[in-house]
């Protein structure tokens, strides 16, 4: 039984790779037992080089012939077989002349027309890739067919990616720095569609919302089972299905909780489409016509004349953007159509109907145009492993951006705190900047700790603080909070070490009042 379930798993391979039905993969093998009959290979040999250039002989006297074109190769078995069954008059005339397998001379093709009754090959995906496949030196001529073909149904996942991202982007300028945390876990997508549009009588904003979500739950729906981890997280087998009652923290970006599935999808797509482009630029230069496009154009001002110029030690050129700079076409959006295969035609010689030649020149072009001409390679956001922006949650402004306060000193000259003011933290007014004292103990961003009260902070904290006092403030508040801290554990220290001390000294005084008698004295004091 498991030898069995090899050979009919091999079986199945064998009539993928070929194209080819039972009956022509049955003929198949029964010309190759001919043809080794008719001329016996030589005796496999023990050592493993003798046996692999042994393989190799019989692989290219044997198999190969026979599988460059598996219809010729089925249909003149058949016409063998038909010879023999006319000497017994047991043929089919009509079957035999639709197979193209009855021996007919030019009058009889002129009379009967049987070109017009022969069966015909289907030109489709499956027919395409057998004939590429079926020449080993079709790789190197179209190395670009040959990444296709390894990529090809995995990159029609990626029509998705713009609506699941053009959603995204919805939910962030309507909600951003508006939601609170608990109140995404709460609210799903159809009231967040309700809300929007004001229960569906904004009738414009109802139906875009909606097309909207329909475009990111069949993006959602269709990529997720593919997904199976998000960097060193493995995937629960359960996934989130993507509906209108799920909740909107689903749709928020997010590398922790519920929106670890939406960061693994936007990941596992933007990989799959990088995977791709890197693979195709490895193609040395000059070996691939369709790819042409990808050499950058320079002008040469002491020759003259145009040349191009690669940019990268390949020789192509490839540009990168963040996912949230891309425009429609610098992401694949490919869907395999037949009409791709219009290059192509059947062969017209006698019993060569299922026969198909495929121009792989212009099919490649046409390819290589729709897959690689102006798309980008996706990269991350300046120090960070993500491809968009965090959701920014409302009162979690801090969190979020820890480092803002930097941001302000880069951004905003900062003033020195005079020295006579900075016990009191008071500070200069300066009529060219504006206080920030307003967003500072503002509690809505969570700039002070939960620890710190926020009517402390409202009596203590300056109202005269500028934005240029900002960084320099901070860094005064952080370093006393860090003189308090040191000061707090060398107290605390000192108070352990007392307390060590004094359980030293308590067990003796209470072994030599256990030992007092009753009258109080000890026998050496009536001494």
């Amino acid at each position: 039984m498991y030898c069995m379930n090899h050979i009919r798993n091999d079986w199945e391979i064998l009539k993928k790779l070929l194209n080819c039905s039972d009956d022509k993969l049955v003929l198949m093998f029964h010309s190759l037992i001919s043809l080794m009959m008719e001329r016996p290979p030589t005796a496999n040999q023990t050592s493993y080089p003798e046996r692999m250039n042994w393989e190799t002989s019989f692989r290219d006297n044997y198999v190969t012939p026979l599988t460059t074109n598996i219809t010729a190769t089925a249909t003149n078995y058949r016409m063998k077989l038909n010879e023999a069954l006319t000497k017994n008059k047991k043929n089919n005339i009509i079957e035999c002349e639709i197979n193209q397998t009855l021996v007919m001379d030019k009058q009889y093709r002129s009379e009967n027309l049987p070109n017009l009754w022969r069966t015909i090959g289907i030109i489709n995906f499956d027919s395409f890739r057998a004939y590429y496949m079926s020449d080993l030196t079709r790789i190197n001529d179209y190395p670009f067919l040959s990444v296709f073909f390894k990529h090809s149904k995995q990159i029609e996942l990626l029509k998705y990616l713009l609506p699941i991202i053009k959603f995204v982007q919805i939910l962030n300028a309507k909600l951003g720095y508006q939601l609170l945390r608990q109140t995404a876990k709460n609210m799903n997508f159809r009231q967040f569609i309700e809300k929007e549009s004001n229960d569906g009588r904004k009738e414009e904003i109802f139906n875009n919302l909606n097309t909207a979500f329909n475009d990111f739950k069949l993006g959602w729906n269709t990529v997720i089972p593919f997904v199976n981890r998000y960097q060193c997280h493995e995937l629960p087998n359960e996934k989130p299905v993507m509906g209108y009652n799920l909740p909107v923290i689903f749709g928020l970006v997010e590398p922790r909780d519920a929106g670890i599935f939406l960061c693994a999808i936007l990941d596992y797509l933007v990989d799959l489409q990088n995977q791709f482009l890197q693979e195709v630029i490895l193609i040395p230069p000059g070996t691939c016509k369709s790819l042409k496009f990808l050499d950058e154009i320079t002008f040469d001002i002491e020759l003259a004349i145009l040349k191009t110029e690669p940019v990268i030690p390949n020789g192509y050129c490839l540009q990168s953007l963040r996912l949230d700079h891309v425009r429609s076409g610098n992401i694949i959006n490919f869907a395999w159509n037949d009409e791709i295969l219009a290059y192509s035609q059947r062969n017209l010689a006698i019993a060569r109907g299922e026969d198909i030649i495929y121009d792989l020149t212009k099919i490649e072009t046409e390819l290589a145009n729709i897959l690689v001409f102006e798309k980008v390679y996706i990269e991350t956001l300046p120090d960070s492993q993500l491809y968009l922006e965090t959701f920014p949650y409302h009162m979690e402004l801090f969190q979020g951006c820890m480092r803002i306060l930097s941001d302000i000193k880069n951004l905003i000259t900062q003033e020195p705190i005079p020295i006579e003011k900075m016990n009191s933290l008071g500070f200069s007014k300066n009529s060219r900047l504006e206080y920030a004292s307003k967003s500072t103990i503002d509690g809505s961003l969570n700039f002070w700790p939960s620890t710190v009260p926020e009517e402390l902070v409202d009596e203590l904290f300056p109202e005269n603080l500028l934005v240029a006092n900002t960084y320099n403030a901070y860094t005064f508040t952080m370093k006393k909070i860090e003189q308090t801290m040191k000061k707090q554990v060398y107290v605390a220290k000192n108070r352990i070490n007392d307390l060590t001390n004094l359980n030293q000294t308590e067990p003796t005084d209470s072994i030599n009042t256990s030992r007092r008698p009753r009258n109080g004295r000890l026998k050496f004091d009536a001494m």
